[in-house]
């Protein structure tokens, strides 16, 4: 995984809600 898309993996991760950041990971 290049560092760029870790950076957005980050990022995005950083802008969920705990609600949504426990959906995704539930997938």
């Amino acid at each position: 995984q290049s560092i760029g898309a870790k950076q957005q993996n980050e990022w995005i991760i950083n802008r969920l809600s705990g609600d949504e950041l426990l959906a995704f990971a539930s997938k």
